[in-house]
């Protein structure tokens, strides 16, 4: 074969080449919402609704109309309607200024916008008008972040100043929170499959390592508002590669690191007061917890520095959240 053909021949094995690597089935999968919000920093976005008509829907589970307002992945403004709900039995009750809401995309107007199809966001808002309320916002967002840092059975977090426009009045205020992953979006990413009705499991019965991860989590920020046997606070995830499920957690407003003011102790649990550590991690049997020792000690300086890097939050509530993670390792010698 001469050099003539030679050289046809590596044109053509470039052409395809390129065909191949710019074929629909190479090119990178769409974001979600999610991603797109996904951010260090802290991200601004609107939300614009009746607040009258939410505030008298605030017990019911009645959607409002709204309209969602954001920076778009190439960052111009856009919009997005949605429909909200308050959530959450306890803080919708206490929760004078601002309940925690639940926000439902149409999935059809997601699609049109090029995002993935995940709809469903939990939205942890200010709660109270208060400087306590806001630092209360950080410090849960603080434990979400310190999570993803120790297991990648996670849901992901974004921290948000939230501007909420009254339609009728035009008046608005803007406050801190986080959202929180949609469900749905996080079985994809871990490919996994949520179980929903096998009551009555125990720590027995899951991923034992990431299972001692959770469990030494939870004592750590002292948090005791959870159970595997009736899926409290915890979501149970089968994943494709593993025998065994893990346990996902989540709502950690009741824990001593966040330490607020309407949370009390759980007295079934031997609690004296909300800061007060107690271990749930005994009925798991004939395992060593020697190693999940080891494995928090190694990410001390890490979680410490999740600390630092929250954003907006006071030096004192940071100086206080530190305190109190070092009052974990020294109480680390009494358990196994």
């Amino acid at each position: 074969m001469n050099s003539r053909l030679l050289n046809l021949w590596a044109l053509c094995l470039l052409s395809l080449t390129a065909i191949a690597n710019n074929s629909p089935t190479n090119e990178p999968a769409s974001k979600s919402l999610f991603d797109v919000l996904q951010k260090q920093e802290v991200q601004h976005v609107t939300l614009s609704m009746d607040m009258e008509a939410l505030s008298a829907n605030r017990n019911t589970d009645v959607e409002i109309p709204a309209n969602f307002s954001f920076m778009n992945a190439d960052g111009f403004p856009d919009q997005l309607s949605v429909k909200v709900r308050t959530r959450g039995r306890f803080r919708r009750r206490i929760c004078n200024d601002m309940p925690p809401l639940k926000l439902n995309f149409k999935k059809g107007e997601l699609k049109d916008k090029g995002l993935q199809k995940f709809d469903s966001y939990k939205l942890v808002t200010h709660c109270l008008d208060n400087e306590e309320a806001k630092a209360n916002v950080l410090k849960e967002f603080l434990a979400y972040q310190i999570y993803e840092k120790l297991s990648p059975y996670s849901y992901r977090t974004q921290l948000v100043q939230i501007e909420y426009v009254d339609v009728n009045t035009g008046e608005s205020t803007q406050q801190l929170g986080f959202f929180i992953e949609d469900t749905d979006e996080l079985e994809k990413r871990l490919n996994a499959t949520q179980i929903k009705d096998e009551y009555g499991m125990t720590l027995n019965d899951l991923d034992e390592n990431s299972t001692m991860v959770q469990t030494m989590f939870q004592y750590l920020i002292s948090n005791t508002d959870w159970n595997i046997a009736s899926f409290r606070n915890v979501k149970i995830m089968q994943l494709a590669d593993k025998e065994k499920p893990v346990v996902v957690p989540y709502d950690f407003d009741f824990s001593g690191l966040v330490n607020a003011a309407y949370a009390r102790p759980n007295v079934d649990k031997g609690q004296k007061s909300i800061t007060q550590r107690v271990f749930m991690g005994e009925e798991m049997q004939n395992v060593s917890w020697d190693k999940m020792k080891r494995y928090f000690k190694m990410k001390k300086d890490e979680i410490l520095q999740v600390v630092d890097d929250t954003p907006e939050m006071s030096k004192r509530t940071k100086a206080e959240a530190k305190k109190y993670i070092e009052s974990f390792y020294y109480s680390l010698r009494s358990i196994g």
